[in-house]
């Protein structure tokens, strides 16, 4: 007995070159899994423009995955950016979905990944970093876009979700875990069900605890590596040798020859705490990304491969990104300040030299020596400009710095006035990226 396709639902819509009205001409079925399946096909109107088609049976799934199935498609048409899978249409038949997408011609990551071990006897190898930091910037325009103006979490960034052309562009997709949110900012904890890839998810999900955007900045920075070394950095084993990895273990060494900006990128997408790990918009802010973006555009334009419409729809979606990293709050690692002070400790005022950098306030007895318990701006609960009086005596240009669950700190500086200001910015800045 032959078993039913999935596109044998669409008739009208789908069908074969000859003896056929439909809409698209069916070219090759490209993947087949326990609910579903993948199409290439071509519109019958212009036989040049290809497209993917993802058929999924309903009936079939459990209700979490059908919701996730539906998901998919108000995530898709909310979507519309060059960086993200472009959403056609989609068409529903005896609850089997069909959800019709652009093509990527050149695969995704993971297929490339292998392909590129295979023929490398075996062993893991990694793009050159001129293509490392144009995936990985595309990627994070992708991020900026869905965690800004799509208010959308995407929840299993991964390799195989990443999809490439031959023009050059690279594309995220696969939307049936992202989730919209409500909030104004999604950088704030919004979610808490534990879903994704495993190898990708920050210590924030498998902690179970409450996540935002940081944990999708986590899973880049997982594939950033991946990408970069030919493998992931935290893999190997069952589930629980993984989550001790990802909490506890360190970042591999990279390749010798990696540029060290480059380096510090993507270390900081794979920090910890969330809290310390930079949001996409800090990202794209430093000098290293900010040189990618400025060179991408020339890039694009020589590119021959790309349409008309394709490249005005690339420099469209430039021209938004830049108005949205230029007007945003700035970067927490932009908010930087540092210079002698005097400490107020046992009666008396003592020399030291205080540093905010990175979102931290590091009080230091030698101005190039980091101490070892720097505080972490979001630990701060007030700082104000504070005169103190000794007997008839008022000293100046002192402001104190009140941290969670600890005493007040005074301290003197010429410079009090623009301390307190540079402290409440950052306060700022680390209060919208949490």
């Amino acid at each position: 007995m032959t078993t039913r396709s999935l596109i044998d639902y669409f008739p009208r819509q789908f069908g074969p070159e000859e003896g056929s009205a439909s809409k698209y001409i069916i070219v090759e079925r490209i993947g087949k899994g326990t609910f579903g399946e993948v199409y290439t096909v071509k519109l019958r109107a212009d036989q040049r423009e290809k497209r993917a088609v993802k058929l999924m049976s309903l009936k079939d799934m459990s209700p979490n995955a059908t919701l996730r199935a539906r998901s998919e498609v108000a995530n898709l048409k909310a979507l519309d950016f060059f960086a993200c899978v472009r959403f056609e249409e989609d068409f529903l038949e005896d609850q089997v979905l069909a959800i019709v997408m652009e093509y990527c011609d050149a695969g995704d990551l993971c297929y490339q990944l292998r392909s590129m071990k295979k023929r490398n006897n075996n062993v893991p190898q990694g793009f050159a970093e001129r293509d490392v930091r144009l995936i990985l910037l595309q990627l994070m325009l992708a991020l900026n876009h869905m965690h800004g103006s799509a208010k959308m979490l995407h929840r299993d960034i991964k390799a195989a979700n990443v999809l490439l052309s031959t023009t050059g562009i690279v594309k995220l997709g696969d939307f049936g875990l992202s989730r919209t949110c409500e909030e104004t900012n999604i950088t704030n904890d919004v979610a808490q069900t534990f879903c994704g890839t495993p190898e990708y998810l920050a210590p924030e999900v498998w902690r179970r605890e409450r996540y935002g955007a940081k944990a999708d900045v986590w899973s880049l920075g997982v594939l950033a590596y991946e990408v970069l070394c030919g493998c992931r950095p935290f893999g190997g084993g069952d589930n629980e040798e993984l989550r001790r990895k990802v909490l506890s273990a360190e970042v591999p060494a990279f390749p010798d020859d990696v540029r060290p900006e480059l380096k510090d990128i993507i270390l900081s997408m794979l920090r910890k705490l969330p809290n310390e790990r930079p949001g996409v918009k800090d990202l794209l802010r430093t000098e290293y990304m900010r040189g990618v973006l400025d060179r991408f555009p020339a890039i694009v334009k020589s590119t021959s491969r790309l349409k008309e419409d394709q490249r005005d729809f690339v420099f469209l979606g430039l021209e938004q990104s830049a108005q949205s990293i230029s007007t945003a709050t700035p970067a927490t690692n932009q908010v930087a300040f540092s210079g002698p002070v005097r400490k107020y400790k046992d009666g008396r005022f003592v020399e030291r030299h205080l540093v905010l950098k990175d979102g931290l306030l590091d009080l230091r007895r030698d101005p190039d020596r980091q101490s070892q318990e720097p505080k972490n701006i979001g630990e701060i609960e007030e700082v104000m400009m504070v005169p103190i009086s000794e007997g008839s005596n008022v000293i100046e240009n002192v402001f104190a710095i009140t941290f969670a669950g600890e005493r007040c700190h005074w301290f003197q500086s010429e410079q009090c006035k623009q301390w307190t200001e540079k402290i409440r910015l950052a306060m700022t800045v680390a209060a919208q990226c949490k």
